[in-house]
């Protein structure tokens, strides 16, 4: 039996994480963290390899979800999936050469959250 999805939540939106965690645990993915700030982001990834990240790209501390990504991008290739309240247009041209799977806007629509996320960890 293959083992579950290991994810980890970059949010720093209780919340929200807490509603993304809870969701994901019921669609069978293992849940490693909720992590507030980039910087512990990138801690969490570098320490736990998880298999996907769901990152917020407004986040508390020095690094937004971006500049984070960017960083991890640079040891790793875990699929990053981007939820955000900006305009995508807006954000288009920081999001230059990170790897990346998807951005998903807020509010987030579950469905489509999940859906991209199995295409990501296949």
């Amino acid at each position: 039996m293959e083992g579950k999805k290991r994810l980890l939540i970059v949010e720093d939106e209780p919340i929200i994480g807490l509603s993304i965690r809870k969701r994901m645990l019921r669609e069978g993915y293992e849940v490693i963290g909720i992590e507030y700030t980039g910087e512990k982001a990138i801690e969490t990834t570098n320490l736990q390899m998880p298999d996907l990240i769901i990152m917020d790209i407004r986040l508390m501390g020095e690094l937004d979800g971006i500049e984070a990504a960017r960083l991890i991008n640079l040891n790793h290739e875990i699929p990053i999936i981007f939820i955000t309240g900006f305009p995508e247009d807006e954000i288009k041209n920081r999001l230059h050469g990170i790897t990346y799977e998807s951005i998903v806007n807020k509010p987030i629509q579950f469905e489509e959250l999940l859906k991209i996320s199995n295409l990501a960890v296949v």
